[in-house]
């Protein structure tokens, strides 16, 4: 199963599916083929859109080894964000920096049963979940990367002398200075 690397189609937005939908796909073998890119490719998760589908459907391998079929996802609620370091099967040798969150609180329908779930998902589970989940609304892990923060000043530490005060003539230790020193 070839995996999609064009960022243009990558952006495009999925579409949710009906129950009949689901009859339709599993006749096709869509969601098997998926499993079978995703493992061969070293993955964690891989979206419809990332095979030429546009549809709101992706499968991720959970903490405990089993792999979840994951039809029209919703993110209710997430906190606590993180610092991650992530890959993506779209973008082959290219990991970048990303602020996620630890928790997600989501809800999705079961490919297998047609079943709705809901589901608080932590750490690693709900970073794919975000994911995935971002890929079927067009966005990439590349819109995802966290800057680095730049001084526009440099920075004082504690032991230098106070440069505002030395530029009156006091040579007085940063932190000694009442008036400049802030912790």
């Amino acid at each position: 199963m070839e995996i999609i690397r064009d960022i243009n189609f990558l952006r495009q937005k999925s579409v949710d599916l009906t129950l009949e939908d689901l009859k339709k796909l599993k006749e096709e073998r869509l969601v098997e083929n998926m499993i079978i890119g995703m493992l061969e490719n070293k993955g964690a998760g891989l979206s419809a859109v990332q095979v030429g589908k546009l549809y709101n459907l992706f499968v991720m391998k959970s903490k405990d080894g089993k792999v979840l079929k994951i039809v029209n996802p919703k993110i209710l609620d997430m906190y606590e964000n993180i610092a991650v370091n992530e890959g993506c099967l779209s973008f082959p040798g290219i990991s970048k920096n990303t602020i996620r969150n630890n928790y997600c609180e989501a809800e999705w329908i079961d490919f297998e049963t047609g079943e709705k779930e809901h589901n608080l998902l932590e750490g690693i589970e709900a970073v794919i979940f975000q994911h995935e989940s971002d890929h079927l609304n067009g966005v990439l892990m590349l819109d995802r990367i966290r800057q680095p923060i730049v001084r526009k000043d440099r920075k004082i530490g504690r032991n230098e002398l106070c440069p505002y005060c030395l530029e009156k003539g006091i040579k007085i230790k940063y932190k000694k200075c009442g008036e400049h020193f802030e912790g």
